[in-house]
């Protein structure tokens, strides 16, 4: 027993030395190794000051620890004024023993902790994150590509921020309060990998439009991973988007050098009304859980093809709502009646191909039904085929869905058609008839309302010409602060 007490006691001392030493035993090694690596392997400047480099064993044991601090990345040439990241703080867990040989060291971990990110793609498809050297562009000049060995088993972001911007497409995104975890084992050619993802906010714009606005997203995804075929296949997963499910599948490829090959379908796991209703902007709040909901929702969709220089993958969305309604507890009214249904699809993948068909769209804001459909052909030009009728009491339609701020009341009416080619020269044949009775208008932005509004009128396009547009209206009246308008 006294063997064994002293031989453990040994081992404390061993460690605790160990600990104290190796920030002085390997910081200029690992600092020496990092510098040589950024200057062979990477297209960029990395920045950082060599007093905010930390090793450490004892809180990392059995792996060393590696802890940079204020680190960014600059781009060069077309982003020699982006940073693509600012890392408050990297922490890379390193296998202890490989750095004591010194032949390959190994990476098991990485942590970021707070890190800004910000991918920017231009028109040309050049991208500001495209920075590594191959290896087979660093063998060729002769330089040892087996320095680090990338044996990850695990790594984390702690409150990350990622901005993406690509002009090509054109798409943006915005996700802010990333927390995520992951696990697998790339010391393997073939594994699970697993993860979570949560974002506290989400903003997506596709084409100039808003299509997702400070969402929350909880991501469960697991792959199967072959590094050996650069295939990458979902496994059980879940997404939510606020309060609306779906999943995955299909796979991932990288089949050469250039191209990146998708064949996935995504479809809703629940059928609720109630949980793509969350989606609705001002919608999700602390009040949601109380709103009353029913009704039927079919959601699928597909990202199939080969993404590169010259081509990107088709895609299509088909979106469904049968018989549904939702009423807040708080309000008198309920929306009813409503139905939806929609096709996108783009089987080529470039944006102009898109073609939208919303064949069918009606609700009921109380008593007072909106109607609409729409095909749209393309986006420049557009073909444009849809109309649009509304008859609402806005007031009524207040006590359906609350619009913080806002103060309205009135009868709106509108009946358009619209038919025919929209672009910089031309637009659309044109009908339609709007009409405003008694109307109030006043926002918490503004000090004074909008009263007595009483308007009609007309526009009409008979030929698709801008200039053969004509607009009549002849009743227009309004007050504001007490003059008439």
């Amino acid at each position: 027993m006294r063997k064994i007490f002293l031989g453990f006691l040994l081992f404390l001392v061993v460690l605790v030395a160990a600990a104290a030493l190796a920030p002085f035993l390997f910081k200029d090694k690992l600092r020496a190794l990092a510098d040589k690596q950024i200057a062979q392997r990477v297209r960029a400047k990395v920045q950082y000051n060599p007093a905010d480099i930390d090793v450490t064993l004892l809180s990392t044991f059995p792996d060393l620890g590696l802890d940079i601090k204020n680190l960014r990345v600059i781009g060069i040439d077309s982003f020699s004024r982006d940073t693509l990241a600012y890392l408050p703080r990297l922490r890379v867990g390193l296998d202890l023993m490989s750095v004591i040989k010194g032949q390959q060291i190994d990476i098991k971990s990485v942590k970021l902790d707070q890190p800004d990110i910000a991918v920017k793609v231009l028109k040309s498809g050049r991208a500001n994150w495209d920075i590594m050297i191959s290896d087979s562009a660093a063998a060729a000049k002769g330089q040892d590509t087996s320095a680090v060995n990338l044996a990850i088993q695990g790594w984390e972001i702690d409150n990350g921020r990622l901005r993406y911007d690509d002009r090509s497409i054109p798409f943006s995104m915005d996700a802010r309060g990333i927390n995520h975890t992951g696990k697998g084992d790339f010391a393997k050619n073939v594994f699970d990998l697993t993860s979570n993802t949560k974002i506290a906010k989400l903003t997506a714009n596709y084409a100039g439009v808003d299509y997702l606005t400070d969402k929350q997203v909880d991501a469960d995804i697991a792959m199967a991973m072959d590094l050996g075929k650069s295939l990458y296949t979902f496994k059980e997963n879940q997404v939510k988007l606020n309060d609306f499910p779906f999943s995955f599948a299909g796979a991932i490829g990288l089949p050469n050098a250039t191209d990146i090959t998708y064949d996935i379908t995504f479809k809703a796991l629940q059928t609720d009304f109630k949980n793509i209703l969350s989606l609705v902007p001002g919608v999700f709040n602390a009040q949601f859980k109380d709103v009353q909901a029913s009704g039927q929702v079919a959601f699928n969709g597909y990202y199939k093809g080969v993404q590169n220089k010259l081509r990107m993958p088709g895609y299509g969305v088909n979106l469904t709502v049968t018989n549904a309604r939702f009423k807040y507890p708080q309000l008198p009214r309920e929306a009813k009646n409503i139905n939806v249904a929609m096709v996108v699809d783009n089987p080529s993948g470039f944006t102009n191909n898109v073609k939208v068909n919303v064949s069918k769209f009606h609700l009921d804001l109380g008593n007072d039904p909106v109607d609409g459909n729409v095909t749209i052909d393309g986006l420049e030009p557009m073909k444009v085929d849809g109309r649009v009728k509304a008859n609402v009491n806005l007031a009524e339609a207040l006590k359906v869905y609350p619009v913080a701020g806002i103060n309205m009341r009135g009868q709106f009416f509108v009946d358009a058609v619209a038919k025919g080619i929209y672009s910089k020269t031309q637009m659309p044949v044109v009908n339609a008839a709007i009409k405003m009775t008694n109307g109030y208008v006043k926002s918490n932005q503004f000090p004074a309302p909008i009263e007595d509004i009483n308007l009609s009128g007309t526009v009409v396009n008979t030929t698709g010409q801008v200039n053969d547009t004509y607009v009549n209206l002849p009743q227009f009246h309004m007050v504001l602060e007490g003059e008439p308008l």
